[in-house]
């Protein structure tokens, strides 16, 4: 947490410092008081725990299901600038699914037990964590070039999944989670209420204690998606 909180406040100093240089705009020129964008992303993550789990997972169903070491994803934000100067509140809602399937492979027997056969099917389990993003930053006055800091809340779920000819079962674990996220945002315009947007960030986040409806853990599971991500949208601004 000590390692969370001193990368916070350094990207916080860091951004306001650029900024100090960067917002020297004149007031007089319109100021865009809303903007909001749609954009797809890509990110490098190393969730440890989950890739174990897959790991574990391909031994026993001997199987070869890649791990996890990248997320791509559509998100939705919201800036506003309430003053009508450099300072900005930034909402964001980003949604991160994932998805792995194991194929497996049941041996049929006879009370026996004589084995007559086997049983194909599968087991998927998808994680996705919801993220919910508030934060705050400085954008140059004409929109140019913005950077925002700011604190996520996060749900997520793991859903199992298992299909066999004559069978299925699905079993739910939720939980939730905190964490850090910080960006800047080159704008590129190209009319003057629109704009592509284009993004670098850092995310920390990691949600544990999953429990299903009655109440049972998954020990030792958890969801960290921790890393850097590059995105690009379209933005409308007002």
């Amino acid at each position: 947490m000590k390692t969370i909180l001193y990368i916070f406040i350094t990207l916080t100093v860091l951004f306001t410092c650029t900024f100090s240089q960067t917002v020297q705009e004149t007031k007089e020129a319109p100021v865009n008081k809303y903007a909001f964008w749609i954009s797809y992303s890509g990110g490098i993550v190393n969730p440890s725990v989950l890739n174990d789990r897959i790991a574990n997972n391909n031994g026993i169903f001997e199987s070869s299901v890649d791990i996890i070491e990248s997320v791509k994803n559509f998100s939705v934000g919201l800036m506003l600038r309430p003053l009508e100067d450099e300072k900005i509140i930034v909402f964001r809602y980003e949604p991160i699914s994932l998805t792995r399937t194991f194929p497996v492979s049941i041996q049929k027997t006879t009370t026996s037990p004589t084995i007559t056969g086997t049983s194909d099917g599968e087991i998927k389990e998808q994680y996705s964590v919801t993220s919910y993003y508030l934060g705050i930053g400085l954008a140059t006055l004409k929109n140019s070039i913005r950077a925002d800091v700011g604190m996520i809340y996060g749900t997520s779920e793991m859903v199992e999944e298992g299909s066999f000819p004559n069978s299925h079962y699905s079993h739910t674990s939720t939980s939730d989670g905190y964490g850090l996220r910080a960006s800047i945002q080159p704008i590129l315009n190209i009319t003057k209420n629109i704009n592509i947007d284009l993004e670098l960030a850092y995310r920390l986040i990691l949600i544990s204690d999953f429990r299903d409806a009655k109440g049972a853990t998954v020990p030792g599971f958890e969801i960290k998606l921790n890393g850097f991500a590059f995105s690009a949208g379209i933005e409308v601004q007002l």
